[in-house]
């Protein structure tokens, strides 16, 4: 079975960064689908950063638990970003179409701060 961690931890302005890192498949996305529902029910609306830099692969199970928590932010009017995606991720996520769907953004200091200007109390 492939290995995932996920840690989460608030920065200023009410935005919450979830990190992911391993390898997410079937087998271990309901670790990060719990991870990721804690992170939204943070603040409301959530305001999210979903840092895949140091994910190495993700297959289909993995990707519905990132589209599920973006359907939930965008029925919530909250706002989620990924940021980081490289190599097989990127490919992966091109691939199959959810480059703009899941709003990538290249570092996770971009997200934050696009986050922030978007904030009310920034």
């Amino acid at each position: 079975m492939a290995e995932v961690s996920i840690s989460q931890f608030m920065i200023v302005g009410q935005v919450v960064i979830v990190r992911i890192s391993g390898d997410l498949d079937a087998d271990n996305c309901a670790v990060v689908q719990q991870g990721l529902a804690r992170a939204l029910a943070v603040h409301d609306p959530p305001r999210l950063v979903v840092d895949v830099s140091e994910l190495s692969s993700s297959d289909s199970y993995g990707l519905a638990a990132f589209l599920g928590a973006d359907r939930y932010v965008r029925e919530t009017q909250g706002r989620m970003l990924v940021a980081g995606a490289a190599g097989e991720l990127r490919v992966e996520l091109r691939r199959r179409g959810l480059e703009a769907m899941l709003m990538l953004r290249g570092t996770v200091s971009e997200a934050v701060a696009e986050l922030r200007m978007s904030s009310p109390d920034g």
